[in-house]
């Protein structure tokens, strides 16, 4: 199985993104050029109002795997409309904003807002 980087890093290195499945789900919060100047706490308060005012994209796949300047949170689950899944990536932000918080996690500024998409 290839590597992929993920959206995250945490003490030891990059955090792959876990597979994709049956159930599986992709809340995609998108970014200017001028937000990628944010720091972090500023830029997991804009991805945490973005979902939660669902300006956001749903997706069957992390989108940051072939653009730039996006983050796409996994979530899983029987979610039968748009409401449900918009819903996890609220509960999945809140779950990241504490890793964060604990220095658990760090966004992968590096892949994430790096120049050129891959498709």
């Amino acid at each position: 199985m290839k590597f992929h980087p993920g959206a995250f890093t945490d003490p030891v290195g990059p955090v792959p993104d876990r597979p994709n499945g049956r159930d599986v789900y992709w809340v995609t919060v998108w970014f200017d050029t001028q937000e990628a100047k944010l720091t972090t706490p500023a830029l997991l308060r804009l991805m945490t109002f973005r979902i939660y005012n669902r300006q956001a994209t749903i997706d069957s796949e992390p989108r940051h795997q072939q653009n730039t300047h996006c983050i796409s949170l996994r979530v899983e689950g029987d979610l039968r409309d748009d409401e449900m899944v918009f819903d996890a990536g609220d509960k999945m932000m809140d779950w990241y904003v504490k890793q964060f918080n604990a220095g658990r996690r760090f966004i992968n500024r590096q892949f994430i807002f790096r120049r050129e998409s891959v498709v």
